[in-house]
């Protein structure tokens, strides 16, 4: 029988340039930010959502292997796999893109 659990900090987190939040994109300033999210939302009636946070990746397994001698003749393995996780991740979190 085996368990194992983990947590991961992924940091995803983007900004403008002097917004503080993570990776400061000195490339882009908020007035451009702010004229990209009103477009996105008055022309195209988008919501893109603010600035990007850091976001985790989880994961959860379980395996269990139980055999058995049934006989001298006979045997029996029963194995059971369980895993649940997920990641947050960027689209591809390129130095000259900034992502909503």
């Amino acid at each position: 029988m085996a368990y194992e659990k983990q947590e991961f900090p992924r940091f995803l987190a983007q900004g403008y340039d002097g917004s503080g939040n993570g990776q400061e994109r000195d490339w882009l300033s908020q007035a451009e930010f702010d004229r990209i999210r009103s477009i996105a939302q008055n022309t195209y009636n988008y919501e893109p959502g603010g600035l990007p946070g850091d976001g985790a990746q989880e994961g959860e397994k379980y395996f269990v292997r139980a055999d058995w001698n049934i006989s001298d003749m006979h045997q029996a393995a029963f194995v059971y796999n369980y895993y649940e996780g997920f990641q947050d991740r960027a689209s591809d979190s390129d130095d000259n893109e900034f992502e909503f």
